[in-house]
């Protein structure tokens, strides 16, 4: 294509979503899918190219803006959200900052409170009150492009590099218990260098402040949630049965099914594409998408000298049956008490770790705030992900 003809598509782009993004005008369907349309032209394009023109340089942004609103306002159906989510990945996604390992642009760079105080945790006869100190959870699982920062600036030797390739803003996916450990040590130290600057600022809230002046305290720190963390963040004290509520999911809530028979995605979709399921709190795919791999130990490693497929792909609910021993809970079961071991961070012997909220895998059972899955923490799956915590616990 020469000049010429790539300044007249981008006017075409410009005539297509010839207004900036404002969140108090009424939009419908159609603009809504002009902003698609403007993404996949400016991909046509092509990048670089786009942005050697001042005129590409605001539309790119103009498109960035509407997508991203886009995904923050559930509008259009799944399928045109993912795509949407995924025009994102390849244009640059506003929500995150490059300049800051790809954390949301916040300011609390994502990391979401959770009051003090306590709530209902378990089901049926396992239900039981526990109580948890107020602590911080991140509002999306560690994208590929976050954990890629850690790789490239740690040069930590990853098993399968090729999760890296994913799209930037999904949730990173292949790593095990020990990969998030490590990755929640090097960002841990980011944000306690980046707390001695935020923490001496006069004009932050009283909550920002609080948060910024325990990482440099050394009174929180980064790391995963416990499965109690996990679990509070997602049902709330109102003991919610999913995420949202107790309505029965559905997929315009979740990432969800693609091995059950559903009409369903089939992958990872970016981060955000489903906002009719986010807590209220405006913590997003804790249903779905990737499992989440949770600090607290479920028992031993079931599957222990044992390799191929069965390490690889066997969820600990079918572990047992396998085995030939039906599943009959976890040797830490409830009431979850954090003190009786099962919160360790160093064993001795090979050991499962919770993880919770399902994947673009399972069925819509599993996307229950209750429910309890668990993995060798050596394993890497391709649908098992992470998410980071700031809370009070000893490092």
């Amino acid at each position: 294509m020469n000049r010429v003809h790539i300044e007249l598509m981008i006017e075409g782009a410009l005539n297509i979503l010839p207004d900036p993004y404002l969140s108090d005008i009424d939009l419908d369907d159609d603009d809504w899918g002009s902003a698609v349309s403007v993404g996949r032209l400016l991909l046509n394009i092509g990048l670089e190219t786009v942005q050697e023109f001042e005129k590409g340089r605001s539309i790119l942004s103009r498109a960035q803006s509407w997508l991203a609103a886009l995904l923050r306002e559930g509008s259009l159906d799944r399928r045109e959200r993912v795509e949407a989510g995924n025009l994102l990945a390849k244009l640059g996604d506003p929500r995150f900052d490059s300049a800051k390992w790809y954390l949301p642009s916040e300011p609390l760079l994502g990391f979401v409170e959770i009051p003090a105080g306590p709530f209902i945790m378990g089901e049926l006869e396992e239900k039981h009150e526990t109580s948890l100190p107020t602590y911080y959870i991140a509002r999306y699982p560690v994208t590929v492009a976050q954990f890629k920062e850690f790789v490239l600036e740690s040069d930590f030797s990853l098993e399968f590099t090729e999760s890296l390739k994913g799209l930037d803003n999904h949730p990173m996916v292949l790593v095990s218990w020990d990969d998030a450990i490590v990755y929640a040590k090097w960002l841990g130290g980011k944000l306690i260098a980046l707390s001695k600057s935020y923490a001496s600022q006069k004009n932050l809230s009283k909550g920002v402040l609080q948060f910024w002046e325990g990482l440099r305290d050394g009174r929180l720190v980064v790391t995963l949630p416990s499965e109690a963390e996990w679990e509070k963040a997602a049902r709330g004290v109102d003991g919610r049965r999913y995420p949202w509520g107790r309505t029965k999911p559905d997929l315009d809530r979740a990432n969800y099914g693609a091995l059950f028979g559903e009409p369903a995605i089939g992958t990872t979709t970016a981060v955000g594409c489903f906002p009719r399921g986010a807590t209220p709190e405006g913590l997003h795919d804790m249903p779905g998408n990737v499992w989440e791999i949770t600090r607290t130990i479920m028992g031993r490693d079931l599957l222990e000298g044992k390799e191929g497929w069965v390490r690889s792909y066997v969820p600990r609910w079918w572990t047992r049956s396998l085995l030939g021993n039906p599943w009959l809970g976890s040797e830490f079961g409830y009431p979850y008490d954090p003190k009786d071991g099962r919160e360790s961070v160093d064993t001795e012997v090979p050991v499962d770790r919770t993880v919770r909220g399902g994947s673009w895998t399972v069925d819509a059972r599993r996307l229950r705030c209750a429910f309890r899955d668990g993995l060798p923490q050596t394993n890497r799956h391709i649908a098992d992900g992470l998410r980071m915590a700031v809370s009070p616990v000893k490092k």
